[in-house]
Formats: C-alpha cells, structure tokens, sequence
C-alpha cells in the first residue's frame, strides 16, 4: 500500500511516500520551508502570510500524491496547530483547497513516533531521543528499546529565538533558560547516547562530515564536536553561516537555538555521543501504519 504521510511542523512541510517492503521503504520525500509558526509567540495566533504559504505546500503536496497514485494520506501536525487559537480555521482551509485532513496529535505520540524513528537508526538499546522543532521539542528516555520517559515541551527553535533573539542580545540568557528545562526533568539521571532528530542535528552531522560523501543517518560524533561547532556558529554572522558551515539559508537565523537544545542536554547528561537520525516522526507515522505491530 503506498502511503503518503505529511508531517506540518512549525518550520517546514514535510512530505515521505512510503511502501513496506520487508520493512518500511522511503520512495520520495519533499520538504517546503513554510514557517507556520511565524508570530505565533506573540498572541497564539497564525498569521495570514504563514498560513498562505503553508496552503501552497499543501496543493503540492496533492499533486505529488495524485501523481505517485498513492492509496492513504495521513497528515499530521504538531506544536503550531496545538498551540495556535485558529487552527480549526486553518485545517478547514487546507481541507477545502486540498482535500487533505490535517490530524493534530498529542505531543506523547510526537514523542513515540520520534523514538520509532530514533531506534532504526542506532544500534544502542539504552539512549535518549530529542527531536528539535520549530515549535516544540520531544525528549525520550528509551530503556531496553522501550521508552521509559517523554515529554513535549514548547520550545522548538524559532519560538525561542524569537523570545530572546540570540544572534542580536539574549544567547546567555537563552542558554540559562534551555539548560533549566532539562534540569527540571529529574529522570535525565544517566549518562547515555543523545539520537538527535530534526533540521539541528541534521546541520551539525553535515558540518562535521561536510567533505566526506557518507550516509548521515546513523552516523556518531562525540559531544565534543557539537560544543565547538556551536561556538563557531555563534561566532559567525547569521548571512555568513549557510556559506561557512554548508548549511541552509532557511536554518540560517533559527540554528543558534536549535543547537544549543541539543548542546545544553549533551551537558546536563553528560553524554559522550551523539547519534545522527535523519528519519523523522513521518517514518514513525509509516511504521505505525504499515507495521503496526511495531507501535509502542
């Protein structure tokens, strides 16, 4: 059965069609940068020019899925529409101009489709699993392959860079504030691997390995390296950053927060390693559909 899965995050669009294949099978994935949580910090509501251009991905989005005859669509949406006062308003104008059903989940399942995706790309049994968003992240705490702890908080990386603007005054302050957040989890009691999903962890994988022809997903670094490409990008100006670290343009004003989520629980658990996923919850989603055994 090939399966379109949609994943509508607070920074981008996300489309993967998929087929089980003696396991789940990616044939094409499209991604559209649409902001979605553009103002959102200021009164909880979506805005006009967000919503238009998130409307747009999505009439692409069905052209894609006309033309690959896909048999299920299953759209998914996370911590912009959760959080936003309009969202009703706003999944039933992507429903009468696309015809797409926009279903938004709890951030436990967020959580559980992260890990899903999280344990098919490292061989550890033991690890956690932070997936940085632009709205919220998820973090997990994964025993034996199972997970033990999670928790959604509303964080994601441009809702704090548009509350302490790092790149212009507030780096130390925002520093302070993520740090707190992980302290406050009690169950971050162990020392044990970082898998790291999200557009964040996806630039410091292609900034550490950016002149080697590899597959990301799966790969290791130490923490170490994390910390230093961090300081780097902070040293750097934002127009400079997508030329000096190959990473993209659209990340360029959102990444210095994004990184120090991850950087701040690489310290508050001391981890040695960092494991790159390059999946997401949409493959979470596709295993939840086409190996349903497998859903936690």
């Amino acid at each position: 059965m090939k399966t379109a899965v949609i994943d509508l995050g607070s920074n981008s669009a996300r489309i993967g069609i998929y087929i089980y294949d003696g396991g789940v099978l990616e044939l094409t994935r499209v991604r559209y940068n649409t902001r979605l949580a553009e103002g959102l910090e200021k009164d909880n509501l979506l805005k006009e020019i967000p919503m238009e251009r998130t409307i747009e991905a999505f009439v692409k989005f069905k052209q894609l899925i006309e033309k690959e005859n896909c048999e299920k669509v299953v759209a998914v949406s996370t911590e912009s529409l959760r959080r936003a006062k309009n969202s009703d308003e706003f999944i039933k104008r992507v429903k009468a101009e696309t015809g797409i059903e926009i279903e938004i989940i709890d951030g436990e399942k967020e959580c559980i489709y992260g890990a899903m995706a999280a344990s098919t790309s490292t061989k550890h049994k033991d690890f956690y699993v932070l997936d940085v968003g632009g709205g919220s992240f998820e973090l997990s705490k994964v025993k034996n392959g199972e997970i033990e702890n999670c928790v959604c908080l509303p964080y994601g990386c441009v809702v704090v860079s548009e509350k302490f603007k790092p790149d212009v005054k507030g780096e130390k302050e925002m520093n302070e504030f993520l740090f707190s957040v992980f302290d406050e989890l009690k169950w971050l009691d162990e020392t044990l691997p970082v898998v790291s999903l999200g557009g964040s962890a996806k630039e410091i994988a292609r900034a550490v390995f950016k002149d080697e022809d590899i597959e990301l997903d799966g790969k290791t670094t130490t923490a170490e390296n994390a910390f230093k490409l961090y300081e780097n990008v902070v040293k750097t100006p934002v127009e400079n950053r997508s030329r000096v670290f190959g990473m993209e343009p659209a990340r360029a004003d959102i990444i210095n927060a994004g990184l120090a989520t991850i950087v701040n629980l690489l310290k508050k658990v001391n981890a040695k390693e960092i494991v790159f996923c390059t999946k997401s919850i949409r493959e979470g989603v596709a295993q939840s559909i086409l190996c349903p055994h497998k859903e936690n």
